[in-house]
């Protein structure tokens, strides 16, 4: 953002419609917001292991003889989970700022299909392994 944010124009796109394509505009300083997003969810899903662990919803029954298998199960599946998020924030900021100089036409159609997939492929995979670590 510091190299460019001279550069852009004061109105750039805020907001991708699913294909991709730029639908809404805003000022440039929402990138800031967009950083400042990126870095608190990753910084609080970094944390979750650090807090008590009845804050974390379960798909199954926690008994004394689970529980150290479903905290970490579902550990593994957030801090899985902050790599494709964060990445997906930095593509974001960094399609808002390519979009808006007029170097790029958007995120791309595929772009969403990535995120979705990125957050949901390991939701999915670490939900079923948390019921055969019943």
């Amino acid at each position: 953002i510091i190299g460019h944010y001279g550069e852009l124009p004061s109105m750039i796109p805020s907001h991708f419609e699913a294909q991709g394509n730029p639908d809404g505009y805003g000022s440039k300083g929402l990138l800031w917001l967009l950083v400042f997003i990126n870095i608190s969810t990753f910084a609080t899903l970094s944390w979750i292991p650090n807090a008590p662990k009845d804050l974390i919803n379960y798909p199954v029954k926690i008994t004394p003889e689970n529980e150290e298998r479903q905290y970490k199960n579902m550990v593994d599946m957030i801090m899985v989970m902050r790599l494709p998020i964060s990445v997906s924030f930095a593509y974001m900021i960094y399609g808002n700022i390519y979009t808006g100089m007029g170097q790029m036409n958007g995120l791309g159609g595929w772009f969403l299909w990535i995120f979705l997939g990125g957050v949901f492929v390991p939701m999915i995979y670490y939900m079923w392994r948390s019921f055969q670590l019943k």
